[in-house]
């Protein structure tokens, strides 16, 4: 197991100039992996009941959609969500929070 995750970590470091940069790879994989991993752990310390059905949907629907919102909105707002002239890192910042409300909501509602 270590030798791939060291495998998979030294392959990655091969492409972190195409992202932009060290800073801009760590803010996309965090944006895209780390919320919907972090939210089952701490929503499901507060609740009474956490739901595991309710913790493999925020993750993978939460990847699912932090992907999408890169590409398709982040990246280049595909569908003219934000107007035309929002720059860049606004963007980002509104695809992210997209993705901690639906995380946060998946995960709720799966408690009730």
């Amino acid at each position: 197991m270590t030798l791939l995750v060291g495998t998979i970590v030294t392959i990655g470091a091969l492409f972190v100039a195409g992202f932009g940069g060290a800073f801009e790879a760590n803010k996309l994989l965090a944006g895209i992996f780390a919320v919907p991993m972090i939210v089952p752990v701490i929503v499901g310390v507060l609740m009474a009941k956490p739901q595991p059905w309710g913790a493999l949907v925020t993750l993978f629907g939460g990847v699912i959609l932090g992907f999408l919102m890169h590409f398709f909105f982040a990246e280049k707002d595909v569908f003219n969500l934000a107007g035309a002239d929002t720059i860049k890192e606004i963007r980002w910042a509104i695809a992210t929070l997209i993705e901690i409300v639906f995380c946060f909501a998946v995960f709720i509602i799966s408690g009730k």
